[in-house]
């Protein structure tokens, strides 16, 4: 199942190679947008490396613990941080070891204390003509897109949804969608909304469509393979999107352009150890492929050109968060950065239905439980905050997105024609 992943914010991509031991990596910077460290806005100094404010150097800023030159910890300026930076690592690439905990001088307090305690209030249903699965969810300017299919036949269901608006503001289900399922959505930077998912009786032909922020369709183009074979996965990158999946039961990314046009394309073999593309996620030009060979799947970063620039032998990767870290999720999350070391690791003992990340560099993570679903709010660093259980009768269709002030988690049923969902906050 697709899950909601899609962030609105700029990330940061760390794009170097990372080591397993000692002390962390020198990360250089060429401007500020580059430095983001769990949801906060630092500044790339004059010799190449990141600074984040600190109080304990004396109203200045501290350097992060990505500088490099003996640098880390240390205030701008000259002298040391007396709450220096510190960084401990566990087993990386592999996600098979402890977590680590990174900290850093004057990390900002986490929301709890900002902005109240963590909750899941009910809010109205979405009311909808006929019964619909969800699949995916992402932010729009003014409320959601949502993407799924109709249970009785095959035709992909397409809605743009106001925030607390009981009825879609309009609804796709047959121009481009028909015999169709839609499996993942995102948003491009003009509000058009790119639509993935697959057609046939096995779903084995791939398709992506694209409508503009009134629904009217762009363009739809589909693949002809000759095996069973879908679009897994698709993220918008300004104008452009990536997508990923299978073709002719090959591993399989691709770059489109506005017009749906290929950039460039790239097959892989899965052997039986490997796991196929499920989803993608973009970080300011480079692209994260859920999939990648080895046993229990991992993620592939790659440059815009399609260059592979890691590979990371982790879990399912289900969310990419502000600071440009990816989160696994199964029975625990794991939170690594680009190059595949671990951050943390929260036990979680439960199946994860989907996780979204927030602003801050924290996630929510919806759980399944014995009666209904958990809605479980994880810090930057992985603590959980609150776990709020959720009373549903039926956990199909989960889809979760979420920000800094607007975060849904939505849930369809086989037997009713309403999507429920619940504001999620902070």
């Amino acid at each position: 199942m697709a899950v909601g992943h899609h962030g609105r914010a700029a990330f940061a991509v760390w794009l170097g190679i990372l080591s397993g031991c000692g002390a962390a990596p020198a990360r250089p910077c060429t401007e500020d947008s580059e430095c983001i460290l769990q949801g906060r806005i630092g500044m790339c100094e004059a010799v190449g490396f990141c600074s984040y404010e600190d109080e304990a150097c004396a109203g200045s800023a501290g350097f992060g613990p990505y500088a490099g030159e003996g640098l880390a910890g240390q205030c701008v300026g000259g002298g040391s941080s007396s709450g220096s930076s510190s960084v401990s690592n566990g087993t990386s690439g592999e996600g098979s070891g402890s977590g680590v905990s990174a900290t850093e001088t004057g990390a900002s307090e986490t929301c709890t204390t900002e902005c109240g305690e963590p909750t899941a209030e009910p809010a109205a249903p979405l009311e909808t003509s006929e019964p619909v699965r969800l699949r995916d969810v992402v932010l729009t300017e003014t409320g959601i897109a949502v993407g799924g299919s109709r249970i009785a036949g095959a035709t992909g269901w397409l809605a743009a949804v106001d925030d607390d608006a009981e009825t879609p503001r309009w609804v796709v289900a047959e121009e481009g969608l028909s015999e169709a399922h839609v499996l993942s959505v995102d948003i491009r930077d003009d509000g058009a909304i790119v639509v993935a998912g697959a057609r046939g009786a096995e779903l084995e032909r791939p398709f992506l469509t694209a409508v503009d922020d009134d629904g009217v369709l762009l363009w739809s183009r589909a693949w002809n393979t000759l095996g069973v074979d879908t679009v897994a996965g698709v993220a918008a990158d300004g104008n452009e999107a990536w997508v990923a999946g299978t073709l002719d039961d090959r591993g399989w990314i691709e770059r489109v352009d506005a017009e749906g046009v290929s950039l460039w394309s790239q097959q892989w073999v899965l052997d039986e150890s490997s796991t196929r593309p499920e989803a993608v996620a973009n970080f300011q030009g480079a692209l994260v492929s859920f999939g990648a060979r080895g046993r229990g799947g991992g993620a592939r970063v790659l440059s815009a050109a399609g260059v592979l620039l890691a590979e990371v032998g982790t879990g399912r990767v289900e969310a990419v968060d502000a600071a440009g870290s990816l989160i696994s999720v199964g029975d625990d999350a794991m939170r690594f950065d680009a190059g595949g070391d671990t951050l943390w690791i929260a036990d979680l003992d439960a199946q994860a239905r989907g996780v979204a990340s927030t602003d801050d560099g924290g996630a929510w993570v919806i759980l399944s439980a014995s009666q209904g679903l958990d809605a479980v709010r994880l810090a930057p660093d992985g603590e959980v905050l609150a776990m709020i259980a959720i009373d549903v009768d039926v956990a199909d269709g989960v889809a979760v997105d979420a920000d800094s002030d607007r975060a849904w988690l939505l849930v369809s049923g086989d037997e009713q024609t309403q999507v429920l969902r619940w504001r999620l906050s902070p």
